[in-house]
Order: structure tokens, then C-alpha cells, then sequence
């Protein structure tokens, strides 16, 4: 069931909390693509992922993204605490939404819509991804300190087990992080945050720069998305030979031009209607110097190829 236009499938990754969704969320309106939030997640996606942030050359993940694009996947069935029996009894017979969706996709071949994958856990896939020729790669880079606040805004935890579980992914990417990865029970909350977000860009960054020269592989700024979110995703369209279109205008204008809306409505996980000009640099607002002080001395030397240092000033 391998489809041939693979070259105009798209990843979109980051860290999560980076802005991944929206910018997807954005893309899917062209109506050009057919859309699979986080299949590469271990609770979420495709069967066989064992690691959060797994990595293509530890325990043959490679073999898991072959087969995702050559349309042999199969979802996790998991039973919702809303599920009935005889609606988790069919879920598990026939499959959840996605897997319906994904047998319909390549089972078209027909079809003219290409595959735009969410997905931030992918991002220790994405060299792979891209040097197979699955798809281009969007990666969403947002400051240190916008991540951190994000992340703590929604109580959020990190486990480094996921990493130090992937002896490959240390040797390659992540060798002088490890013995920080190794003591993080001696790292306070701000520094193991400030520590992820150094991982995963340290790991995206290495990528990017052996895919320099090559179109379909590019990095952009939650800043930039939120100071200009129309003339930015034009950008974006022109890059990929996307045809931006009246129904991304109006959607982008919709969910970023709602004026002093900064904090998402009862702490949801994603609500788009936001002042995105005021979002950009709301955490000044909310840290303080010592929280910025332990992510700076974490992040900044990966950070100063994206942000200078007038960037952290509250």
C-alpha cells in the first residue's frame, strides 16, 4: 500500500508545548492532507512504540516508521473511561478513529491529500524521516522560557528513563547531557525542564545542520508565529508549495487576534483564541530571576543560536 508522493508529506515537530498543534492545526485547512495527531506517541499511537521520544536506531524503531509509511500500521485500542463494553469490543474489532482513517488513506490510492503528522515525540525520528524521503520536516523552536512556563502552566513531568532507555540516542545526540540525565534527582523542576528542551533542540539542531542545504527541512520560531501569524504561514506556504488559502487566513485571524486573551480558558490543553502578540512574551510576566537564571544556565549555549540574550530580560 506504498504511496509514491511521500515527498509532499509533512512532519511537524518540536518540543511539546512549542506550538506543534497550531501549526498543524494551520496546515490542515488547506485541505490537502490528511492529519494524525502524535502517532508516534507511546500511550497514543501506532502499536509497538515503548519509549516517549523514541529514537529510529534504538530497539529497530526504523522498522516501526517503514511500516507507518508503507501503510502497515496498527493503532493502540485503549478503552476510555466513557467506552461502553460494546463499543470498546468494536474498537478493538475494526479499530479506533485513526486506524479507520489510516486503512481508508492508503488503501485510496487515488486519493490526492498527502499525510501532516503532529507530532513532537517524533522528534528523535525526524532525521530518519527525512532521509528516507517520508516527508519534509517543520520543526517549532519556541524560547526556553516560554517552554518552561508552558510545561509548568499544565503541571507537567518529564521521565529521563525514556531517554537513558536508548543507549543510541545518548552516543549520538545526547553524550554531554548524560551525566545530568544520570543525576536528575538532583535537579530541582525548573533545571529538568530546562534540561528537556536542550535535549530535544540539541538533537534537532544536529539534524537541521546535516540537512542544511536540502529543501523541506526547516525551523521555525512560536515568537515569529505570534508577532506575524498570517505573513508568517505565507512564508511557510511559499516554502513547501502550499496553496495558502482563504480558509487558513480566516482561521489564523480567528484564533490570533483575540485581544488580551493570554491564558488558555480553564487551564485547557490547547485553546487556540488567543492574543498572540500579548502570548509571545506573557512569561515575563509570570517568572521570576531566579526560575530564569536555572534555565539559562542549562539552555544557553544551545539557546544563543536562536534567542539573544536581551530575550531572557524580564
Amino acid at each position: 500500500m506504498f504511496k509514491s508522493n511521500m515527498n509532499k508529506n509533512i512532519l511537524v515537530t518540536g518540543a511539546p508545548r512549542s506550538g506543534t498543534t497550531y501549526v498543524g492545526k494551520v496546515l490542515e485547512k488547506t485541505n490537502s492532507y490528511t492529519y494524525f495527531h502524535e502517532p508516534f506517541r507511546i500511550d497514543h499511537g501506532i502499536v509497538g512504540i515503548n519509549h516517549r521520544f523514541p529514537y529510529s536506531q534504538s530497539f529497530n524503531y526504523s522498522k516501526n516508521v517503514d511500516e507507518f509509511f508503507e501503510g502497515c500500521s496498527k493503532f493502540l485500542a485503549k478503552k476510555h473511561t466513557n467506552n461502553k463494553i460494546w463499543e470498546y469490543a468494536i474498537k478493538k474489532l475494526i479499530g479506533n478513529r485513526d486506524q479507520i482513517k489510516y486503512r481508508q488513506y492508503f488503501r485510496n490510492t487515488s486519493s490526492s491529500t498527502n499525510l501532516l503528522l503532529k507530532d513532537p515525540t517524533a522528534s528523535f525520528l525526524s532525521d530518519y524521516i527525512f532521509t528516507k524521503g517520508y516527508a519534509k520536516v517543520i520543526v517549532v523552536m519556541r524560547h526556553p522560557m516560554a517552554f518552561y512556563y508552558s510545561v509548568k502552566q499544565k503541571r507537567s513531568n518529564f521521565d529521563f528513563g525514556d531517554f537513558l532507555g536508548q543507549k543510541e540516542l545518548i552516543e549520538t545526540y545526547l553524550k554531554d547531557e548524560e551525566k545530568l540525565i544520570n543525576n536528575t534527582d538532583d535537579l530541582n523542576y525548573e533545571q529538568k525542564i530546562a534540561l528537556c528542551w536542550k535535549c530535544i533542540y540539541k538533537a534537532l539542531r544536529t539534524m537541521g545542520n546535516k540537512h542544511r542545504n536540502k529543501n523541506g527541512w526547516i525551523v521555525i520560531k512560536h515568537e515569529d508565529i505570534c508577532a506575524s501569524p498570517v505573513e508568517s504561514f505565507q512564508a511557510l506556504c511559499n516554502q513547501f508549495e502550499i496553496e495558502f488559502n482563504e480558509g487558513m487566513k480566516q482561521y489564523i485571524i480567528e484564533t490570533s487576534y483575540n485581544k488580551g486573551k493570554v491564558v488558555a480558558h480553564e487551564n485547557m490543553l490547547h485553546d487556540f483564541k488567543r492574543d498572540s502578540s500579548a502570548l509571545k512574551d506573557y512569561w515575563k510576566q509570570v517568572v521570576t530571576e531566579e526560575e530564569v537564571k536555572a534555565i539559562h544556565d542549562i539552555t544557553s549555549d544551545l539557546s544563543v543560536c536562536y534567542y539573544d540574550e536581551s530575550s531572557w530580560k524580564l
